[in-house]
């Protein structure tokens, strides 16, 4: 029988040995989740395990910007991603993800638990689902850091190229539209040096939130490089594509800049900097319609935006064949 003052006190040696045999497998399954993986990958990993280490109905990974919009104001899932423990009801358990009890990362959301866990002590219970949220969180951790943008919470280049990729794919094999965008921030670095690079990167920062909210959870944003970004928008023809840039543009037109503050306030659907304004060029390329290679597609989207950057700036524009590629 387990003595001293751990976790497992008064456990009974038949539960000691269940706990331990169940313990022992979820760290053998957790520790061959690849922390080299992409966070998509991670993420389905970590569903995977749970899914046989708890026998469960359904397994989601919901990340921290989706939490409100899966359990709204539940207060009591709010209270536990607050003190990062877990909430248990009955046979449904979630688990806040954290790095190091610091950063929330998201919740596991774990339904219809098999009663043999449920069943068990509570301090049992609690010891596998801590270790459980506390090595997730840190393969999550190292996932995310890889993938996305510290600055901005968008994918990262590399990352962003390796699911474009796997979209393209998808779209060859379902024989469905898809577009990509690339946007580009009109005189960027005049920014930078009117209001400093703290400025600038508080500008950034806030074009990620623009750019997010004004596109669905289905679509891919990123920061494509300095003032770069790009989104693809899966199942959209080049005319959708439009809606969506038009309502990109004119909500990086709604940022504005002001000097005397040090930060962007929100205001409504717009961020607030003061008087004068950032604005952003876009172009446009699609799947099929223009190209049916991944990269090329990228290429031509970025051709459309040297187009604009050339001309007007402050537009959006498709891509047209026989358009002035950009110099290599």
């Amino acid at each position: 029988m387990v003595t001293g003052n751990g976790p497992l006190d008064h456990v009974s040696p038949e539960d000691a040995r269940y706990l331990l045999h169940g313990f022992y497998q979820l760290t053998t399954d957790m520790v061959e989740v690849r922390s080299d993986q992409g966070l998509e990958d991670i993420t389905k990993a970590i569903v995977n395990v749970c899914e046989r280490q708890f026998r469960c109905s359904r397994v989601d990974y919901v990340p921290m910007e989706k939490v409100r919009a899966v359990f709204g104001e539940d207060k009591e899932v709010k209270k536990a991603i607050e003190e990062k423990d877990y909430l248990q009801r009955e046979t449904t358990i979630y688990i806040p993800l954290s790095n190091n009890g610091f950063r929330n990362l998201g919740v596991l959301y774990l339904e219809g638990v098999t009663t043999d866990f449920c069943g068990q002590a509570e301090d049992q219970r609690n010891l596998i689902l801590k270790y459980l949220g506390g090595h997730a969180g840190q393969i999550v951790a190292l996932a995310m850091q890889r993938d996305f943008d510290e600055l901005t919470g968008l994918l990262r280049r590399n990352s962003f190229n390796q699911m474009h990729q796997r979209i393209v794919e998808e779209a060859r094999r379902d024989k469905s539209p898809l577009a990509v965008i690339m946007l580009d921030l009109d005189h960027f670095k005049r920014y930078n040096d009117n209001f400093g690079h703290t400025q600038g990167d508080e500008a950034l920062r806030t074009v990620g939130k623009v750019i997010r909210k004004s596109i669905r959870d289905s679509d891919i944003p990123s920061r494509y490089g300095g003032e770069e970004f790009t989104v693809a928008l899966p199942n959209t023809e080049c005319s959708g594509a439009i809606i969506v840039g038009e309502k990109i543009r004119q909500a990086i037109e709604e940022v504005h800049i002001n000097a005397s503050q040090a930060r962007l306030i929100e205001e409504g659907p717009t961020y607030s900097l003061g008087v004068n304004k950032i604005n952003c060029s876009i172009g446009i390329a699609g799947y099929p319609v223009h190209t049916l290679e991944p990269f090329e597609l990228i290429g031509l989207a970025d051709t459309a935006l040297y187009n604009v950057k050339k001309g007007s700036r402050n537009a959006v524009k498709v891509y047209e064949p026989g358009m002035e590629r950009p110099p290599q």
